[in-house]
């Protein structure tokens, strides 16, 4: 949560080897995924997506609007070679979503380079993933696990008992 300290990123070659880059850019990093020849990371501290090389070296960069933490960006995915981000709204001021109750039905998945909503109404989403022509979607904030369609409508939920972050899906299982 200290704004003034940089990211990390840690690199693990084929020989398991380290290497470590300090990111000036990165603050509070929430996802990574390759993204073509670079490294595309969440920057929720500053309410950015940047892309880096493997040197460490930023290349290119995506800003919502506001400071700080403003939207609370915090997974990313590529669907049909778009990235697509989750969000827990489209607020104006350094965690506006964390004031009482504003968080609920404000979450959003959206495509980044258009900035349209692809799922709307969620409260404090992570971890979107497109599986078998449906989202599945940590809806956190109600401690639920949902899959909606390519609509963005939820067809059907799962209550969890708590808060829900982290995905992954095997061949017959989902974790």
């Amino acid at each position: 949560d200290d704004p003034s300290l940089p990211g990390e990123l840690i690199i693990f070659g084929h020989n398991c080897d380290p290497v470590m880059h300090v990111i000036d850019s990165l603050r509070e990093p929430h996802s990574v995924l390759r993204d073509g020849n670079h490294l595309a990371m969440v920057s929720t501290l500053r309410n950015k997506i940047i892309w880096v090389d493997d040197d460490g070296g930023v290349v290119r960069e995506w800003s919502a609007p506001g400071e700080g933490d403003c939207w609370h960006i915090n997974s990313i995915v590529l669907r049909n070679e778009k990235l697509t981000a989750s969000a827990f709204g489209r607020f104006d001021e350094h965690r506006g979503w964390a004031q009482d109750g504003a968080s609920a039905g404000s979450g959003i998945v959206f495509d980044v380079e258009t900035g349209d909503d692809l799922i709307s109404g969620l409260t404090c989403p992570h971890d979107p993933l497109w599986v078998d022509d449906s989202w599945l979607i940590c809806n956190s904030g109600t401690k639920e696990l949902l899959r909606c369609g390519e609509d963005g409508i939820v067809a059907d939920r799962v209550s969890l008992g708590g808060w829900t972050r982290g995905l992954a899906v095997g061949a017959k299982e989902i974790y």
